[in-house]
């Protein structure tokens, strides 16, 4: 069975494997992704954002989450994750979001939902997501239009078996 752990990003290590990772896989953002563009968006989040790095038995990096807490509306914002392609579909994909959950709710006991943005022509997302959420809304990012979605925290727990 594949094993992964969550663990938070806060040694210059840690933020260095972050950036690589994020640079390397950000295609799996959009195609038209560069690097440019990507390591703009680390420098820009980089101070105010929580990073998540999810790593499998071995150490290796195979994901992360990074997101933000908007206390004035009691919402994790999930900026950004990737998790590899042969990971997706398995129960490492359902355990580090429930593990991602707890890991918020710990830090952030006043959450109340959390919102999602995807890229509107990614099915699998936009199926995946409608299973625990609500879509609010649409925006442009990039020149390409996103769904966002906003999930009260007992509905995802409820989807999860957190509670």
């Amino acid at each position: 069975m594949i094993r992964a752990e969550i663990k938070l990003c806060e040694r210059d290590s840690d933020y260095a494997r972050f950036a690589g990772f994020y640079i390397v896989h950000r295609r799996q953002f959009r195609r038209n992704y560069t690097i440019d563009s990507a390591s703009a968006h680390i420098l820009m989040t980089l101070p105010s954002c929580h990073i998540l790095l999810v790593e499998n038995g071995t150490g290796d990096l195979i994901g992360f989450t990074q997101y933000y807490y908007e206390a004035d509306t009691d919402t994790a914002f999930i900026e950004s994750a990737i998790l590899l392609e042969e990971y997706r579909s398995s129960r490492v994909f359902f355990e580090g979001f429930r593990d991602m959950v707890r890991f918020v709710c710990r830090d952030y006991p006043s959450v109340r939902r959390f919102r999602f943005h995807v890229l509107a022509e990614n099915r699998y997302l936009n199926r995946l997501y409608r299973k625990f959420a609500d879509p609010a809304g649409e925006r442009e990012s990039y020149d390409e239009p996103e769904l966002i979605y906003i999930s009260e925290l007992y509905r995802l727990k409820a989807y999860l078996r957190l509670e």
